[in-house]
């Protein structure tokens, strides 16, 4: 319950008064003078426009409570979308710093691989980078022209072989070396070991019944190849040249003729960094002089495999190395009881009692020389 109200004298300044909003209108405490009202509100409940409607009427200020607000509603997720993560400010300056160090970092790059570039080019204007450009152009002029050699053989094999057995036919009746060395190739630098070594061909061309097989063969050189049997059945593999238009007898690779033979080396031949074509094969021969810890062991034999010697081949040597990659040495090529033809370099014989030689250079695989 509210105090009573306490009004002041006739004539005395202006009263203070409590009035209690929503009730009654009280008197002015004086007669004359303009009183201070406070008026407390307590409650709601009436709209805003009576709440207008009473402060117009007595032009009294009042404390009101606000009417409560309505409350708001949550927005599904679907139409908000997920909420962004609060950046720092210290998180900002980091992620600044780290974009102008890779934009830093990317400008070096950039620099760096110019740089790279200008060296090259400057380096490929040196004398030094230009003849090794030549002499690389020269191997490769070198290669096309061999494959397009290769190439002519492949396209022309049947005529060809058709020549190659009218050559073979000449050759076989020639009763002398001087008319052997009519279908031979190289005929100065080949006719004293032919007048040594050549023997007529005797009897038939081929066996009875025997067909003569032609091929060609791109080893050193390409090559056209006749494979049969002779009147008297004992084996032949004639090679072919081409030479100034025509086709030549490659007499010694024909005949696996070297410097010395082996058959002369599996007898009391000597050799000194001698040029030996032979068959070779992997062994596992060694002896003292060459244990097999430090050197790979060879046979050597010849055309027909009659005659046979020991070769050997030092691990850490140029010449091992050339037969363990140009032979596909420890492959089915070169397994125990595979062969293959080469053309070698031999010094010997090394150690008593033994045929043994050192390989001192590997020329080529096969018989006919480039």
């Amino acid at each position: 319950m509210l105090p009573p109200k306490r009004q002041e004298s006739a004539g005395a300044p202006s009263g203070f008064q409590v009035h209690v909003i929503g009730g009654g209108r009280p008197a002015a405490a004086g007669g004359a003078g303009e009183g201070l009202e406070i008026g407390l509100r307590i409650g709601t409940g009436e709209a805003a426009e009576g709440a207008e409607r009473i402060a117009a009427d007595d032009g009294v200020h009042r404390l009101e409570a606000a009417d409560e607000a309505e409350p708001v509603k949550a927005r599904p997720m679907s139409e908000v979308g997920p909420a962004d993560p609060a950046v720092t400010l210290e998180r900002r300056k980091k992620q600044l710093g780290l974009g102008q160090w890779t934009g830093w970092m990317a400008a070096a790059s950039c620099l760096l691989a110019v740089a790279a570039v200008g060296g090259v080019l400057v380096a490929r204007n040196s004398p030094e980078e230009e003849r090794a450009a030549e002499e690389a152009a020269f191997v490769f002029e070198a290669k096309d022209r061999l494959d397009a050699g290769s190439g002519y053989f492949v396209e022309n094999s049947g005529e060809l072989i058709a020549e190659a057995e009218q050559v073979l036919a000449r050759y076989a009746a020639a009763t002398s070396v001087e008319q052997a060395l009519r279908r031979v190739r190289d005929p100065e630098r080949v006719k004293e070991r032919m007048r040594k070594l050549w023997r007529p061909w005797g009897g038939a061309l081929r066996a009875t019944g025997e067909e003569a097989r032609g091929f060609v063969e791109t080893a050193a050189r390409p090559v056209v190849c006749l494979a049969g049997r002779r009147g008297d059945f004992s084996p032949f593999l004639m090679q072919f040249v081409r030479e100034d238009g025509r086709l030549l007898i490659d007499w010694e690779a024909s005949h696996g003729i070297g410097e010395v033979q082996v058959a002369e080396l599996a007898g009391d031949g000597v050799a000194d960094q001698q040029l030996v074509r032979a068959v070779i094969r992997p062994d596992n021969f060694f002896t003292r002089d060459f244990p097999e810890e430090k050197f790979r062991s060879y046979q050597l034999l010849d055309e027909h495999g009659e005659h046979r010697v020991w070769a050997y081949a030092a691990l850490d040597s140029e010449v091992a190395a050339l037969l363990a990659t140009e032979f596909n040495e420890g492959s089915v090529l070169l397994a125990q009881g595979g062969d293959t033809r080469v053309t070698v370099r031999l010094s010997g014989p090394v150690g008593v009692g033994a045929k043994c030689f050192v390989i001192t250079e590997m020329l080529h695989k096969g018989w006919v020389s480039p």
